[in-house]
C-alpha cells in the first residue's frame, strides 16, 4: 500500500527527486486532507488556546449526553429519555470543566519530557558514535539498507495510487450504486493507513535495535544523565505548568501540536506544485525537530501575547 510516511519523509530531505514527482502526480482529491490539515493544524497553532477549551468541553457534554440516551435501555430502567439525557450533559459537562486542567497537565508533561531532550542534545552537540573505517569499506549500515528498501517498496506507490484512484472513479461515477461503492473505497483506504502505520513501526523498530542502542551505549555518563534528567524535569515542568495555569499551558500544548500537524501537510503541498525544492528544504532530521521546535515556540508567543492583549482590554 501508499507508504505516505516514507514518501514524504523522502520529499521533505530532498533527498528523493521520485518521492516530490509520486506526490506532485497526485490527482486533487488526494491533497484535500493535506490542505485541511494545513488549515486545522494553523488554527491551532495560533488560536489553539481558546479553542481547546471549548472543544474539550463540547466532547465531554456530548458524550455524556450520549451515555445518557443509552444508559436506561441497557439496565432496563423506564425512564424518560430526556432526563437522563440532560443529566448525562450536566455530569459530562461539569466533569470535562474539571478535567480539562488535568488532561493539559498530562498533555504538556508529555510535550515537554520530547522537546526538553532535544534541546538538551542540540546544546551539548550530543553525536552518536563516529563510523570505523572498516565499517565504512563494508557497504550500507543495516539502517541504511533497510531504508535502502523501503525506497524499493516505494514503488508500489504507483499501484496504491491506481487503486485510490479507481475507488475515486468508481464513486463518482457509481450513481445510484454510490452507496455500495463508497465502503470498498473506504476499506482500501484503511488498509493503506494501517500499513503505513505498521511500517513506520517496524522502521522505528529497527532503527532503534541497530542504532538506537549503540548511540545510548556511546554517550558518556554526564551527557545520559543530562537526556534523562531533561525528560524528567520537562515531564515535572509541564505537569506543574498545565496544573497552575492551564490556560498558558493549553498554548503550549496547542502550540506544538498544530505546528506538528501544519508543517508536514506544507511540505506535502508544495511538493504537489511545481516550485522545485531541491536544497530548499533541511535535508536531516536534526534540522526539522528544532524547526519545530523554534516554530512551535513562536506559536505559543502568539497565544501568550494575544492572551495579555485581550486581559489589558477587558
Amino acid at each position: 500500500m501508499i507508504d505516505v510516511p516514507l514518501i514524504l519523509a523522502q520529499a521533505a530531505g530532498g533527498s528523493d527527486p521520485a518521492a516530490v514527482a509520486t506526490i506532485n502526480s497526485l490527482p486533487f482529491p488526494a491533497h484535500i486532507g493535506a490542505i485541511l490539515a494545513l488549515a486545522g493544524g494553523l488554527l491551532l497553532w495560533a488560536f489553539g488556546r481558546g479553542m481547546l477549551r471549548i472543544f474539550f468541553v463540547v466532547v465531554g457534554t456530548g458524550a455524556g449526553a450520549t451515555f445518557g440516551a443509552f444508559l436506561p435501555p441497557a439496565l432496563g430502567l423506564n425512564i424518560e429519555p430526556v432526563y437522563t439525557v440532560a443529566a448525562g450533559a450536566i455530569i459530562g459537562f461539569i466533569t470535562s470543566f474539571i478535567a480539562f486542567r488535568f488532561a493539559i497537565a498530562a498533555t504538556l508533561a508529555t510535550t515537554l519530557a520530547i522537546v526538553a531532550p532535544i534541546v538538551a542534545a542540540t546544546v551539548m552537540s550530543v553525536h552518536g558514535p563516529p563510523p570505523t573505517t572498516d565499517a565504512a569499506e563494508e557497504g550500507p549500515t543495516p539502517t541504511e539498507a533497510y531504508l535502502d528498501e523501503m525506497r524499493e517498496r516505494a514503488d508500489a506507490f504507483q499501484d496504491d495510487l491506481e487503486l485510490l484512484r479507481d475507488g475515486h472513479d468508481l464513486i463518482m461515477g457509481a450513481g445510484d450504486d454510490a452507496e455500495a461503492a463508497a465502503p470498498t473505497a473506504l476499506d482500501d483506504t484503511v488498509e493503506m493507513l494501517q500499513r503505513g502505520a505498521e511500517r513506520i513501526r517496524a522502521f522505528l523498530s529497527r532503527v532503534w535495535e541497530e542504532h538506537g542502542k549503540a548511540w545510548w551505549a556511546a554517550q558518556p555518563g554526564a551527557a545520559r544523565f543530562a537526556l534523562v534528567a531533561s525528560v524528567v524535569g520537562g515531564a515535572l515542568a509541564g505537569f506543574a505548568l498545565g496544573l497552575a495555569v492551564p490556560r498558558k499551558g493549553a498554548a503550549v500544548v496547542t502550540s506544538f501540536g498544530g505546528a506538528a500537524i501544519w508543517m508536514p501537510a506544507a511540505v506535502w503541498l508544495l511538493c504537489a506544485t511545481p516550485i522545485p525544492l531541491e536544497g530548499a528544504l533541511p535535508a536531516i532530521p536534526a534540522a526539522w525537530l528544532i524547526a519545530w521546535v523554534v516554530i512551535s515556540v513562536v506559536g505559543t508567543w502568539i497565544q501568550w501575547t494575544r492572551s495579555k492583549r485581550q486581559a489589558d482590554k477587558d
